[in-house]
């Protein structure tokens, strides 16, 4: 029994084709799993974030909620928010959030790269990603 070209070919669409179902299937609960940790917790309005974080320039905490929320009213972010469990920051997801942030607040990312080596922690929550961007603004205006 010999097996044509065309059905080798035939099996192989049908495993990448199978493969690629099962990480939209992956994704799609990826995304659900951060939507409802996010429905479930208690975060706050724009304004009342703003207020939380009112000993500093509201530009810094305005752009950190703004990337959160998407602009999106509905959306609510809490300082305590996990960025790794609740907003599913990973190493590469939170350099792309980071320079998204940084360019809102106008700041230049090379600008930024001595400040973010000095920053004396790792970011955890919400509210010290709003910590580690005061930081970086305060050492570019020193």
């Amino acid at each position: 029994m010999s097996v044509s070209l065309w059905e080798i070919l035939a099996i192989l669409v049908f495993v990448v084709v199978g493969g690629l179902i099962a990480l939209s299937i992956a994704e799609r609960g990826r995304v659900w799993r951060i939507r409802l940790a996010i429905a479930q917790r208690q975060g706050l309005t724009r304004s009342e974030f703003i207020q939380h974080f009112a000993a500093i320039p509201e530009r810094v905490s305005a752009s950190v909620y703004d990337y959160f929320s998407g602009g999106d009213a509905t959306v609510t972010v809490s300082p305590d928010d996990s960025v790794v469990d609740v907003w599913n920051f990973d190493g590469d997801r939170f350099e792309e959030a980071l320079d998204l942030i940084l360019g809102e607040m106008k700041i230049p990312r090379k600008a930024a790269d001595e400040a973010l080596r000095q920053f004396p922690r790792n970011v955890l929550t919400v509210s010290e990603l709003v910590d580690l961007l005061l930081f970086v603004d305060s050492c570019r205006n020193a």
